[in-house]
């Protein structure tokens, strides 16, 4: 009679488990986002029973107005890339640009178009829009990279403002490259790709007393707290 295995262990022979190291798989993440509690207004993607120690950077994190740049264009590197070059600047966006709008300048004119045919024109109503920042998610970005880089923490924190306990949040799972490590299976948790805190995602509650509704999903403001 086999050995009874112990609940909660890790079965290498497992549909999950990696063929050569072992290891399990997390599950691809669901399309639906879901909220971050403590950073209102921004969404993540959860996983259906793992929770990825670095969730991927998606335009869902960003303000609203380059959250339709990436929509608009289908890159979330260029709506970062407009954060960084033309974050808290005021700019007019026509209907048509032409070759020496700022954005067709540093994008091109097939990018120009896109962004405009979506948030131009009449929408702007003739006025100058202002660019966001999107300090948190670039912060979170760079910290990555420098990780990847073999930068030591302290350092990052220097580079970056933040504290080492942050930078360590931020990070985590990508030192080793393992996006799993220390997790716990039956872990619900999700981690904010901004704040790199884990939360778990809110639920709409709606009880069996028929005393008590449903409460619905109430979004915060745009902007993360850095």
């Amino acid at each position: 009679m086999p050995a009874r295995r112990r609940s909660g262990a890790v079965d290498p022979a497992g549909p999950r488990a990696d063929p050569v190291c072992g290891r399990y798989r997390a599950r691809p993440l669901r399309a639906d986002p879901a909220p971050c509690l403590r950073c209102p207004g921004r969404r993540i993607l959860v996983s259906e029973r793992w929770a990825m120690s670095a969730p991927p950077i998606t335009h869902h994190v960003l303000p609203a107005l380059l959250r339709e740049v990436a929509e608009a264009t289908g890159s979330l590197e260029i709506a970062l890339a407009v954060a960084r070059v033309f974050a808290d600047q005021e700019m007019y966006l026509p209907r048509e640009p032409k070759k020496d709008h700022p954005l067709a300048k540093r994008f091109g004119l097939k990018v120009a178009r896109l962004i405009c045919a979506r948030i131009g024109g009449e929408r702007a109503d003739g006025k100058r829009l202002t660019w966001p920042t999107a300090s948190p998610a670039l912060r979170a970005i760079e910290a990555r990279e420098l990780a990847e880089g073999g930068v030591p923490n302290r350092e990052i924190s220097r580079r970056l403002g933040i504290s080492k306990r942050q930078v360590r949040r931020l990070i985590q799972g990508v030192e080793k490259g393992d996006a799993n490590a220390g997790q716990s299976p039956d872990r619900a948790d999700a981690c904010c790709p901004v704040c790199g805190r884990r939360r778990r995602a809110a639920r709409l509650v709606a009880g069996e007393d028929p005393r008590q509704l449903a409460m619905p999903e109430v979004l915060g403001p745009d902007i993360c707290p850095p």
